[in-house]
């Protein structure tokens, strides 16, 4: 119900100008940082948003709007790291991502963990409506020996419509669901920084190298290139 009523009023309270104060919430929002940035940084800063769960797409939304905002630009382009945050946008707002994110505007790495129900929310049904967006970094619980898989870096450049309902498919919530009685734990930042942990380690041969680099290396091997 929590996450209906986010992507139900989440344009009101972003974009909306309200009439008290003749500005939206990503106005005032932005008013505050570029008075901080002044005052703590002498106006030289990049700006990086993070975010948990809902704080996460917020956090998404925001950095996409601001990515598109001069004053945030100067000093480098925007970043975001979201963990665990429900899908935000369509193809037209993962489309508009992109066009920003390969213009060197913005960049944002996405942390998840593979069976984390609110993670792959809201139900694509037939189709992808909803589409990740920047680079995704699924986090699983632990290693089986011989089945065990890498922890590894993904941003997928372009889709068929084919490969899109595949997709929409394999990232279907009910494929990634847990025991009722453990969502909450394995949505929860705790269980999120035991995975990283895990993931951190592990053996240098079973370890993504990218993992270990900067947000710009990964953005210049995995997009840019």
């Amino acid at each position: 119900m929590l996450h209906f009523i986010f992507y139900a009023s989440v344009n009101q309270q972003f974009i909306n100008t309200w009439k008290d104060t003749g500005k939206n919430k990503y106005d005032e929002i932005c008013g505050r940082v570029i008075e901080y940035a002044k005052e703590i940084f002498n106006d030289k800063f990049t700006l990086l948003a993070t975010g948990h769960s809902l704080g996460g797409s917020l956090a998404t939304l925001f950095s996409f709007y601001a990515s598109l905002d001069d004053r945030f630009l100067k000093d480098g382009p925007v970043e975001a790291v979201t963990f665990g945050n429900p899908h935000v946008g369509g193809f037209k707002f993962a489309n508009a991502f992109k066009h920003q994110e390969k213009n060197k505007k913005i960049r944002i790495a996405y942390f998840y963990s593979n069976n984390d129900v609110v993670a792959h929310i809201p139900i694509n049904s037939f189709g992808q409506y909803f589409v990740r967006v920047g680079v995704r970094v699924p986090l699983r619980s632990k290693t089986l020996g011989f089945c065990s898989r890498r922890t590894v870096l993904m941003y997928p450049k372009n889709e068929s419509w084919i490969k899109s309902h595949a997709n929409a498919f394999k990232n279907n919530f009910l494929l990634h669901i847990t025991f009722p009685w453990n969502i909450k734990s394995v949505h929860s930042l705790v269980e999120t920084q035991k995975r990283l942990v895990l993931v951190r380690n592990k053996r240098n041969d079973d370890i993504s190298e990218l993992m270990k680099k900067s947000m710009e290396v990964i953005y210049e091997t995995l997009v840019y290139a």
